[in-house]
C-alpha cells in the first residue's frame, strides 16, 4: 500500500532547519488510535511533535509518521519517538 506524507511547507523548513544534517526516518503506533479524528492525530503529530504524518492513497490516516533527525537513524530514535507519540495520543482517546 502507497502512503504520502502530510508536509506542510512550515513544517518542513522548521524541521530541515533544526538539523545540521537531516534524516528521514519512519516510525508507527498503535493502529487502534487511526479511530481518533483525522484532525487530532495530525494536530498532536505536527503541532506538538514536529512528526509527519502519512496517509493512504484514499486520504485516511495511517498508523505511520515520519521523524526529522541530525543523526543516522538507530532503532532507539524510532522506539523513543513511538514512545514520545503514545501518551499523546492516549490522551486525545
Amino acid at each position: 500500500d502507497q502512503i504520502v506524507a502530510i508536509a506542510p511547507e512550515h513544517l518542513v523548513d522548521e524541521t530541515v532547519f533544526l538539523t545540521e544534517h537531516p534524516f528521514v526516518i519512519s516510525a508507527q503506533f498503535d493502529p487502534a488510535f487511526c479511530s481518533l479524528p483525522k484532525e487530532l492525530l495530525i494536530a498532536e503529530m505536527i503541532q506538538h511533535q514536529r512528526y509527519f504524518p502519512t496517509q493512504n492513497m484514499q486520504g485516511e490516516i495511517t498508523n505511520r509518521f515520519l521523524i526529522v533527525c541530525d543523526n543516522s537513524p538507530t532503532d532507539s530514535i524510532v522506539e523513543g519517538n513511538e514512545k514520545a507519540l503514545a501518551p499523546r495520543l492516549t490522551d486525545g482517546n
